[in-house]
């Protein structure tokens, strides 16, 4: 016989894997029996196995009909099973099904016996035999032990496959205290499978919680063979798929691990089109970069922060090989590109390196989660516009004059989006084609009569259909100024022309709004005192009297002997902001994700900055006056 230790030790691997097993020391059992019962549970509890069995096998022959006696067969049955008795368990569990099948132990029995069969190596008699082992069990724990024990026994069989599919629906079953040792089982059976065989497996599962198990295999087995980069955008992607499955935490690690081998949170990365069609915004942004790092050695003389510079050359695989040669030097974070740069996010992403963008291009940050952008968007500018005409200066009803192209049509619907969301009305909508030089034509439409504006449908295809009305005749109307405000988003040669015009036709005392293409000086040549009354948005405004944008400027004239930009200005604010965060010194690249994310109320020269969830910021625009003489800045 075994030894006692060892016998102990299998009685309670067993009781752990039976959790159908249910505690008998509280059921009552008949007064003739209860001794005899209570002798048995009190030996087996005191390992006493050899006259504990003699006492159920008592109890069973003297009180057949008694309520634990289904009970007395399962305890005799795993005894004999860790004794290594397989046939007489195997006696046990059957007698109980037998004669006691609406026993809540007959389930446990019937999995017991395919336990002993797997113990014993008869692989094919455990497949067989499952199939006795009916679907609508309940609770679902009979199952679940069921599936795994196929799942092992088609291992034994060398059925990797039809292991998986068993281990697969066991998974599907359990709940979350019982994934982890399942969990093992699959991922281990996985392991073992082909590559040809994990295709095949793949092609045919549907559900996206199992799928995720095969495709983080596959990136296993993509970087077991020694190809790093087609192994990080496996992961790269499963991350993104999967970003709630128990996996992809441990994805995010091996990512991690294979990307920060030489991180070094004192070298940044700076990414820029010095050559090329780009050349002239990357320069400029870098000499803000540059003009933020000589700040930051003035302020701290002790700082041990180092700057690797990469020219991208306007090229989009420049772009990526330089990416990929700033990862490799272990740089914590990337500043740049202007210009091609979905191509340096796709592959600072890749390699889990935070990169800064300075790009209107929308949605760049739905490019992954180490994708940041530092810049001004269209949005921020209709938002920044409509929020000061309703809350500062009080208007409710507006006019559009908007260009037949992409941007006119699409600042016209982000402007009208955000007057109905403010409650306000448009009660006047016309466009131009790009060749107008004259726009006496739109300007009368606008101001010809009343346009009431009709009930809009649940599906709205074309916004300015609704409020498109010939009048009946525009000479002889005088003009009906039924609006506080017109809307132009256009360039300032155009804007420059139509304004005049707005003034000629005596469309005087409204609000002329409109985007940072408005605040140049050509604009207040071009228009004189026609630009009375105009609300102009922009990311920057040298002349503002905010004392870090005046510290900026005198530094920036100082060191480049040359007036900066919104251009030159975003990149000081983004290199600035990095560096606040390499001050902190995260740990990590996913660190150093986390407290980008993190930045709130960054006093920049490009406004107060935020950066929200997606890794994008938010920005409390300027807003600008223009007049004879030039800009100024309105208070908001």
């Amino acid at each position: 016989m075994k030894s006692y230790n060892y016998f102990i030790a299998m009685i309670s691997l067993f009781l752990v894997a039976s959790c159908g097993l249910k505690s008998v020391s509280t059921l009552k059992v008949g007064a003739d029996g209860d001794k005899v019962f209570a002798r048995a549970e009190k030996k087996f509890e005191q390992g006493d196995y050899d006259r504990a069995l003699a006492a159920y096998s008592t109890y069973i022959d003297d009180y057949p009909n008694q309520a634990l006696a289904p009970a007395a067969l399962l305890k005799i049955g795993a005894i004999h099973s860790a004794m290594g008795h397989y046939e007489k368990a195997r006696q046990a569990y059957q007698t109980l099904v037998k004669n006691y099948p609406g026993s809540p132990y007959a389930p446990d029995a019937m999995v017991d016996i395919l336990v002993t069969y797997y113990q014993e190596g008869l692989y094919s008699e455990v497949i067989k035999g499952s199939y006795d082992v009916p679907e609508n069990l309940t609770p679902s724990d009979y199952l679940i032990r069921k599936y795994v024990v196929m799942g092992d026994a088609f291992l034994g069989l060398d059925a990797k496959m039809d292991a998986v599919d068993a281990f697969f629906r066991a998974y599907k079953r359990s709940e979350a205290a019982e994934n982890e040792g399942i969990t093992l089982k699959l991922r281990n059976a996985l392991e073992r499978l082909t590559p040809d065989e994990i295709a095949a497996l793949l092609d045919r599962t549907r559900e996206d919680e199992i799928r995720a198990f095969i495709e983080f295999q596959l990136c296993r087995n993509i970087l077991r063979d020694g190809k790093k980069d087609e192994g990080l955008g496996a992961l790269t992607r499963f991350i993104q798929l999967y970003a709630r499955h128990p996996l992809a935490k441990e994805a995010e690690k091996i990512k991690e691990a294979l990307t920060s081998s030489a991180y070094t949170i004192n070298l940044v990365g700076c990414l820029m089109p010095t050559s090329g069609k780009y050349e002239s915004y990357g320069l400029r942004a870098q000499m803000g970069f540059d003009l933020a790092y000589n700040t930051l050695v003035e302020t701290d003389s002790e700082t041990d922060l180092r700057i690797v510079y990469r020219d991208t050359e306007s090229d989009p695989e420049k772009t990526r090989e330089a990416v990929r040669e700033l990862a490799e030097l272990g740089v914590c974070a990337i500043i740049g590109p202007v210009g091609t740069v979905e191509e340096a996010a796709q592959e600072a992403q890749l390699r889990g390196v935070p990169i800064m963008t300075l790009t209107g291009k929308e949605g760049i940050t739905r490019m992954g989660d180490f994708v940041f952008r530092n810049f001004m968007t269209r949005e921020m500018q209709v938002k920044s516009v409509v929020s000061y005409a309703f809350e500062v200066l009080g208007l409710n009803n507006f006019a559009i004059l908007y260009p037949e192209e992409q941007y006119g049509q699409d600042l016209m619907n982000l402007f009208w989006d955000e007057v109905n969301a403010y409650g306000g009305e448009i009660v006047g909508v016309e466009s131009y084609t790009l060749e107008n030089t004259d726009f006496a034509v739109p300007i009368k439409k606008l101001i010809g009569m009343y346009y009431p504006v009709i009930q809009e449908p649940d599906v709205v295809v074309d916004k300015t259909d609704y409020l498109k009305k010939e009048p009946a005749d525009t000479e002889a109307q005088s003009p009906v100024m039924d609006f506080d405000a017109v809307f132009i988003p256009d360039s300032c040669e155009k804007v420059g022309l139509i304004l005049p015009q707005l003034s000629f036709y005596d469309v005087g005392d409204v609000y002329l709004l409109g985007t940072n293409l408005w605040h140049t000086d050509k604009l207040i040549r071009m228009a004189g005192n026609a630009a009375h009354g105009t609300v102009i948005p922009d990311g920057f405004f040298g002349g503002s009297k905010r004392t870090e944008v005046q510290r900026f400027v005198r530094d920036f004239i100082a060191t480049f002997n040359e007036t900066p930009g919104f251009i030159e200005a975003i990149g000081y604010d983004s290199a600035m902001m990095i560096f606040q965060v390499v001050r902190e010194k995260p740990i990590s690249y996913s660190t150093f994700r986390d407290r980008l994310l993190e930045i709130k109320d960054f006093e920049g020269v490009t406004g107060v900055t935020s950066v929200d969830e997606t890794g994008d910021v938010w920005k409390e625009l300027y807003l600008l006056n223009a007049d004879g003489n030039g800009f100024k800045e309105l208070s908001q």
